[in-house]
């Protein structure tokens, strides 16, 4: 979630098997939001449908001390995992990419970087042996932190 230069909030997600990130905005953090549109190219592209595009999943958002936007999503499969295969040339599934977002938190500004590699591209790197970055949640899985 990021607040909007003008005082909203935007909540940004992914819905599952969806390849595109979704915004929607609210005038309160815990009030009801409304949806407002997909991360997209300038030419009106949705963010996730061109082949090559990352494979978008657990979007996080940062607004930097100078009021840069920047969105962070992806996903990385070990090395011989059967989607690995499947996915290989239509995606980039090799860990989580960064793109700048325009101040109207739908529009791309820049082309995605990578920012944490997963197993593959990690290789020969500080992140070897480091399969993800994990990120704080809620709860526990079968007997494990998530």
């Amino acid at each position: 979630m990021q607040i909007g230069e003008e005082g909203r909030y935007y909540l940004f997600y992914c819905l599952h098997r969806s390849l595109t990130v979704s915004v929607a905005v609210c005038d309160e953090p815990a009030g009801e939001y409304q949806f407002y549109g997909h991360i997209r190219y300038v030419d009106g592209i949705l963010y996730g449908q061109k082949q090559g595009d990352v494979f978008n999943f657990d979007p996080g958002v940062l607004k930097d001390d100078d009021g840069r936007i920047y969105l962070y999503t992806g996903l990385s499969y070990l090395k011989d995992a059967p989607m690995r295969k499947y996915l290989a040339g239509m995606f980039q599934i090799d860990g989580s990419y960064c793109v700048e977002l325009d101040k109207d938190m739908l529009t791309l500004k820049s082309d995605p970087v990578l920012a944490v590699p997963g197993e593959v591209l990690s290789e020969g790197t500080d992140f070897e042996g480091y399969r993800f970055l994990r990120q704080a949640a809620c709860g526990i899985l079968m007997g494990g932190i998530i």
